[in-house]
């Protein structure tokens, strides 16, 4: 999702770029395509709203932090599972409690997320295979 979010700043931008200087800049050949220059400079207007609306290197940023700490958890869940699956002994049981609590730390910023099921789904699918459970 982040880098998806990051994709879409870095191309609005460059058409952003991109149609506010060729527009300067290829006058004459506007002058033979109006209606072209006119959709463009629409876009790129509309665009600029709501990108501003959006914010999104604020998101990216954000989900950046959310992206270091996810994987910090996975390791954490990773070397619990591989040490004791059942989480039967007492230290797995306090370390495992260590990452929860970890993760509630992570719950602020994942509120401002859009919410994608699909994407909840492949990694919770994802998730089960890697460890056999389905």
């Amino acid at each position: 999702m982040c880098h998806r979010y990051a994709r879409y700043d870095t191309w609005s931008r460059i058409f952003l770029a991109i149609t506010s200087s060729s527009t300067v800049a290829g006058w004459e050949f506007w002058a033979h395509v109006p209606f072209l220059w006119k959709g463009l400079s629409g876009l790129s207007a509309l665009l600029a709203i709501v990108l501003a609306v959006l914010d999104l290197p604020k998101k990216v940023s954000r989900m950046s932090v959310l992206v270091v700490r996810w994987k910090q958890s996975q390791v954490d869940y990773e070397l619990l599972w591989r040490n004791d699956r059942s989480l039967g002994s007492n230290q797995s049981k306090s370390k495992y409690s260590n990452v929860k609590h970890k993760e509630v730390t992570n719950t602020a910023d994942e509120q401002t997320l859009p919410y994608d099921k699909s994407l909840l789904k492949k990694c919770y699918d994802e998730v089960c295979a890697a460890h056999g459970l389905k």
